[in-house]
């Protein structure tokens, strides 16, 4: 019986690290639009522009949404953080609103240098990236979420 009991320990403790390593793996991941661009978005802001509900920055400018690679560890944790889908969800979702002539996906880049590169030369443009990857906040800026 204590032996049991320890196994089912051992199992609640291991659940518990997976938890607390990908909530923090999801914390990793923030939104970035050029320096010139100082509007704050809500997170509903932030999903409406990169599901393709909306085309404009709250302060009427147009916006562009641009997304990693699928298999970028960043373009995971957003989906799953911001947008609340998967990337099966996320591709289903593209391909009927595509099918249907709704909408286009986001512009998709290869890795984070190239999502900083582009956001901070087109004022219209925003991104998200890990954490990790932003030096510079000369041409950049964070998006505090509301």
């Amino acid at each position: 019986m204590l032996n049991r009991i320890e196994q089912s320990r051992r199992l609640l403790m291991l659940g518990l690290v997976g938890w607390v390593l990908s909530v923090q793996a999801m914390a990793d991941v923030v939104v970035v639009v050029n320096k010139s661009n100082t509007d704050n978005l809500s997170a509903e802001q932030v999903q409406n522009l990169f599901l393709g509900k909306a085309k404009y920055f709250p302060n009427g400018k147009p916006a562009l949404a641009i997304q990693l690679k699928e298999t970028a560890p960043a373009y995971q944790n957003f989906a799953k953080e911001y947008l609340h889908k998967d990337a099966n969800q996320l591709r289903a979702y593209w391909s009927r609103l595509v099918f249907t002539g709704r909408a286009s996906p986001p512009r998709e880049v290869k890795d984070s240098a190239e999502v900083l590169q582009l956001v901070s030369t087109n004022p219209n443009l925003i991104g998200y990236v890990d954490n990790s990857d932003v030096h510079d906040f000369e041409t950049v800026r964070l998006v505090k979420i509301q």
